[in-house]
């Protein structure tokens, strides 16, 4: 990893680290992706969520004793019979996201990892497979498969 690379997430985990200081958290995992900064806080089973996309900073709390499942969406372009002949249904993949549906039905939230009009192709495969493990983690702290 080049030195601007490494300053680069070492500056993001510092931006969450004070955030969640704020808030009484202490993550035991964090994720950068593109312009959002995940941490997780293992002692009380939460996730924290900033996107520092904008000049204006915005965040959330995800309770996970409050969400009912954890799903790996992938959402793909609308592909024509001739089209999926001659290439592989990856090709048209359009996001990755983690969805969160909570107990109460109230909302759900979105948790983009891949979109094919922001990131490169070439880190689709391993973007994929971040959300994968990290929706493996979230749902053994919730309880559900």
């Amino acid at each position: 990893m080049s030195n601007l690379k490494t300053a680069f997430a070492k500056s993001k985990y510092l931006e969450l680290s004070e955030h969640g200081s704020r808030l009484n958290l202490s993550f035991t995992s964090h994720l950068v992706i593109g312009n959002t900064i995940v941490g997780l806080d293992g002692i009380k089973n939460c996730l924290f969520v900033l996107d520092t996309g904008d000049a204006l900073k915005r965040s959330f709390v995800i309770d996970l004793n409050k969400v009912h499942a954890i799903s790996l969406t992938r959402t793909y372009r609308n592909i024509n019979h001739e089209e999926l002949k001659n290439s592989s249904i990856d090709q048209f993949l359009e996001k990755v996201a983690l969805e969160f549906d909570f107990k109460d039905k109230s909302n759900r939230v979105v948790l983009p990892f891949y979109d094919c009009y922001t990131d490169r192709e070439t880190d689709r495969q391993q973007l994929e497979k971040i959300a994968e493990n990290w929706q493996k983690v979230l749902c053994k702290m919730i309880g559900s498969r």
